[in-house]
């Protein structure tokens, strides 16, 4: 595990950069991999990177995973919760 001491490598005192989330007075890398926005808690990402999506659970899932005929570059959340594909890898298509 990565630890970065506030304010070394900081402009913001009171943020930590993406990956990383602000424990006591500690940045702390995400515990998935995948998360990109873990500011609240370790285990739990609100956002995740490119091809991913976080789900219910805060973890990170592959936008393929939800529906495998489907080729997705990019997903995320409708209104409504369910998991949509935003852009399609190449060779596919939305419909």
């Amino acid at each position: 595990m990565i630890i970065l001491l506030i304010g070394a490598m900081l402009g913001d005192p009171r943020k930590c950069p993406e990956r990383f989330s602000l424990q006591g007075a500690v940045c702390k890398e995400c515990d998935d991999v995948r998360c990109v926005d873990c500011s609240s808690r370790l285990d739990t990402c609100e956002k995740c990177e490119e091809g991913f999506y976080s789900t219910k659970e805060g973890t990170c899932e592959d936008c393929d995973s939800y529906k495998e005929e489907v080729r997705c570059k990019k997903c995320g959340k409708s209104d409504s919760g369910n998991v949509v594909c935003l852009e399609c890898g190449e060779g596919y298509r939305l419909e």
